[in-house]
């Protein structure tokens, strides 16, 4: 009877086992591409190679590609996975131009990591110093992700005239220089750059706007205080308004004056 109860018991657990291994999810565990993801030494890797340094760094720039994830890095230790990543390609070839470029754009747009991007960015700079997207890319960093335009115009002066500079440069220049310099600096960079314009630039309006604000201040502050010398017209040569016992002009003037976008928290 013993024995063929055990036989039947055995089946009878193997059934259940089955059964209820079918209707339970066993939650899988979660790690992080941070915590699990390996990276070898680019100066180690680099003895290694033995003249296959190219072949390395487009297998590693590849598979940090297809791995990529979409989690910021919070900390500001140079420790992110993917910088640590791109860091290897630039030892191994320093001339992989994409590294520099795309890789810096991932760290501080999709990681969140500027510490990163920026060494990134200024790794690239070592070889291609007067490019004018790694400048750019540094330079709006500076000036837009760490609210720093001081730290942006070394890298903005480099393309300031240059012809391949993005679209929206000019008239960035432009603000960043009314935080920096006075305001008959800033007129005289805007007029500058006003005239260094195509016929059919598409920033040429925004830019005349500015020289109006500029030249508006400058003016109005003259009028004001005072003045025996100041100029009664705008820069569209339009009369001041005279209010009383001050001036204003006849149209808005714009506020240039450095503000930094505010940035989401998210993960």
């Amino acid at each position: 009877m013993t024995r063929t109860l055990i036989p039947a018991m055995t089946i009878l657990c193997f059934v259940a086992s089955f059964l209820i291994s079918r209707n339970i999810t066993i939650p899988k565990p979660v790690v992080d591409k941070q915590s699990e993801a390996i990276n070898i030494r680019g100066d180690l890797l680099k003895v290694l190679s033995v003249g296959m340094k190219r072949l390395i760094s487009d297998i590693i720039w590849i598979q940090t590609l297809m791995e990529s994830d979409l989690d910021h890095y919070k900390q500001k230790n140079l420790n992110s996975w993917m910088y640590l990543r791109f860091k290897t390609i630039a030892t191994l070839d320093p001339k992989f131009y994409e590294n520099y470029y795309y890789g810096g754009q991932y760290l501080m747009v999709v990681k969140d990591d500027l510490i990163g991007a920026k060494s990134i960015f200024h790794l690239g700079l070592e070889q291609y110093q007067d490019d004018t997207q790694l400048n750019w890319l540094t330079g709006y960093l500076f000036a837009v992700e760490q609210n720093d335009p001081q730290g942006a115009v070394k890298y903005f002066e480099r393309i300031r005239f240059k012809p391949d500079r993005p679209n929206m440069f000019d008239t960035m220049y432009v603000k960043i220089s009314s935080n920096l310099f006075g305001l008959e600096d800033t007129l005289n960079v805007a007029k500058e750059t006003l005239a260094r314009q195509p016929d059919d630039s598409a920033i040429k309006p925004r830019l005349k706007q500015q020289i109006y604000s500029l030249q508006a201040q400058i003016d109005l502050q003259c009028l004001n205080h005072g003045g025996t010398d100041c100029r009664t017209i705008d820069f569209e040569n339009a009369p001041y308004i005279k209010l009383g016992d001050g001036w204003k002009a006849q149209k808005p003037i714009l506020n240039l004056k450095w503000k930094i976008r505010e940035k989401k928290e998210g993960p």
